[in-house]
């Protein structure tokens, strides 16, 4: 649902599981002549949107990178062979926001990496240390050859 939200004085999209009371008035309303319709979640990745956008850099595996090719998963994104990792598939969107992006980007799992933008790629970067850490495996932020001696430990790397 888009609607006006008094709180921002501005629009807002709303997940309709998540109003919890709706009451009926008395007044009619009209929608506005310039309301921008659907054109309102151009940029956004699912509902949050912005006029602010973000460019997200994503690298997928070699396992996944023709799933990803084969769907239209937003109007903004791109792809190409990425330059560094020539058998894995970068591949890039211009969002308003990257939060509702995050549950989709987590579901790749480890074949996907966040490239750009930094502060997502950390966020990421935290949530797979504390999700390492649920499983018993503590790894350091110090890097030894590129490798947690951690992990090296329990694969035996």
């Amino acid at each position: 649902m888009i609607g006006y939200s008094s709180l921002p004085g501005k629009l807002r999209a709303y997940k309709l599981e998540r109003i919890e009371l709706a009451e009926l008035m008395k007044e009619e309303y009209s929608i506005p002549g310039d309301f921008p319709g659907l054109e309102i979640l151009r940029n956004s990745w699912s509902i949050i949107m912005g006029e602010e956008r973000v460019k997200v850099v994503l690298r997928f595996s070699p396992k996944v990178k023709e799933r990803v090719k084969e769907t239209q998963w937003h109007p903004s994104q791109d792809d190409e062979p990425d330059a560094e990792k020539p058998d894995h598939l970068r591949w890039w969107v211009t969002v308003a926001d990257t939060m509702d992006m995050i549950p989709w980007i987590r579901a790749w799992g480890a074949d996907c990496e966040v490239l750009e933008p930094k502060p997502l790629r950390e966020k990421l970067m935290g949530e797979v240390k504390t999700m390492a850490e649920s499983y018993g495996w503590f790894v350091s932020s110090q890097l030894s050859g590129g490798k947690s001696s951690t992990l090296d430990d329990f694969f035996g790397g």
